[in-house]
């Protein structure tokens, strides 16, 4: 994405007048407010609302960043071809969140008659729901183990309630 002001660090040139200055930080704040923009909210004048809060996020591809202690980090990486979207904890644990893009886990496919997995503790009540959202299964759920007892069609995703 191009820039409407073009960033150097070699200006203003030392030889330059100073009586431009005042145009040198205008055109800087103006440079500054044009990158942040890309995924802030960033107004010429601030409104005291929303200033500079994120609108989106853009994650460039890299491979698995160095260790910072007591921090997580959020990005994307090439896996076959795909950008994904990882997790790395401050304990080097490293967890891919998407598959082929869509959160990582379980697939429609793999969602059948008899199929069998596990829950996080404390749910009791699945819902598995087509693409329409329609309930296609029911699920039953004992000491965090759930079982599809029938399902009407392959199901797309996973309820917890």
């Amino acid at each position: 994405m191009p820039f409407v002001k073009v960033w150097s660090e070699n200006t203003p040139a030392g030889s330059e007048n100073t009586n431009t200055g005042d145009d040198r930080i205008r055109e800087f704040k103006f440079a500054m407010r044009e990158r942040l923009a890309v995924d802030h909210l960033a107004e010429a004048v601030e409104s005291g609302v929303n200033d500079y809060y994120h609108t989106l996020i853009h994650l460039i591809q890299q491979s698995t960043p160095s260790l910072i202690a007591l921090i997580g980090q959020l990005y994307v990486k090439d896996v076959s071809g795909a950008t994904e979207l990882f997790y790395l904890d401050a304990a080097g644990n490293e967890v891919q969140l998407t598959t082929s893009g869509y959160i990582a886990g379980p697939r429609a496919a793999l969602f059948t008659a008899g199929t069998v997995f596990t829950v996080p503790s404390g749910i009791t009540t699945l819902f598995l729901t087509g693409c329409a959202g329609a309930r296609v299964a029911r699920v039953a759920v004992v000491a965090e183990v759930a079982v599809i007892i029938s399902a009407e069609a392959e199901v797309a995703r996973v309820v917890v309630l």
